[in-house]
């Protein structure tokens, strides 16, 4: 059921970062979207400008600092809808159609308690908030990490977390995989945290 999983996984996040594609890029939802793309730029500038083997980290965290933080924050809007989204798709849209995604519903899967009941909301949003990888938009949970830190963090403060987050991000999504592969029922992180399993609606076709 791996690769069954993987596949509506892949479904549901390509169309998660499609809506996040019209949502960046529409101004009226995204009032940043002009501003990130200068802070974006001026990033660059400063990050091919670094010489990586002649600067100490300190001196290279201080050149970062600003423009590290001013992109960051331009990408604020970014990161509240990819949660909404995010929390409303895995969460409140999986209860309302039974424990189903898209993804899921293409592949025949769905998502109950681990006594076979359909799970609650409460376990859903958990659900929700425990999904992602670094190949799309990022784990929900990091993502609210990145927009408390840049919501709540001075400058200097800021570019010390970011490199923190982006490790525990690495982490999380080692763990994620890991437990998928070598978990006894198939249940991926975001499963056990919240106390559901994902289970197959196929049923065994009788060749006889």
């Amino acid at each position: 059921m791996f690769f069954n999983r993987l596949c509506a996984y892949s479904i549901d996040m390509l169309l998660i970062t499609f809506l996040m594609f019209f949502i960046s890029g529409t101004y009226k939802l995204n009032p940043y979207l002009y501003d990130h793309e200068d802070a974006y730029k001026k990033y660059e500038k400063v990050y091919n400008s670094i010489d990586m083997s002649k600067g100490d980290s300190e001196e290279l965290l201080n050149k970062m600092k600003e423009p590290l933080y001013d992109m960051e924050h331009t990408n604020i809007y970014v990161y509240i809808w990819y949660i909404v989204i995010t929390v409303f798709y895995f969460g409140i849209f999986q209860r309302l159609t039974g424990g189903q995604t898209l993804g899921k519903k293409l592949c025949r899967l769905k998502v109950v308690s681990k006594d076979d009941k359909e799970a609650n909301l409460f376990r859903l949003l958990l659900h929700s908030i425990f999904v992602g990888s670094s190949f799309y938009e990022g784990f929900t949970f990091i993502t609210i990490i990145k927009l408390l830190t840049v919501l709540l963090l001075s400058k200097e403060v800021f570019v010390n977390t970011y490199f923190v987050v982006a490790l525990l991000s690495f982490i999380l999504e080692m763990a994620y995989y890991v437990t998928a592969i070598t978990h006894k029922d198939g249940n991926y992180l975001n499963d056990i945290i919240a106390g559901v399993k994902t289970i197959s609606l196929k049923k065994d076709v009788n060749l006889d």
